[in-house]
């Protein structure tokens, strides 16, 4: 299964991604790295795309096929988002609105 992981590269994102290649996952990073570092996923072998949560177009981009898990930081506990409307639900959770 492809799974998004926002926030994969900071220290939650990388050890979620680093579990879900050991369940067999495909996950795919998405994080702006404005406090995730590149170091942190230069020695997985994932998609990384650089993008920001508030740039809609991105996140649509990013999402395409995949389900969303969440390890954004300040937004409580979003590792374990699975929705069937993951959109709706980062729009409302992480943008508040």
């Amino acid at each position: 299964m492809r799974v998004l992981v926002t926030g994969g590269a900071g220290f939650i994102g990388t050890n979620l991604v680093r579990r879900l290649l050991s369940e067999g996952q495909e996950p795919v990073i998405f994080d702006d790295f404005s406090s995730g570092l590149g170091s942190n996923v230069n020695d997985l072998d994932v998609r990384v795309i650089r993008g920001s949560l508030v740039d809609l177009e991105a996140v649509v981009g990013a999402a395409q096929g995949v389900v969303m898990r969440s390890c954004t930081s300040g937004h409580g506990d979003l590792s374990r988002v699975l929705s069937p409307t993951p959109l709706l639900h980062m729009k409302s959770t992480q943008l508040g609105r």
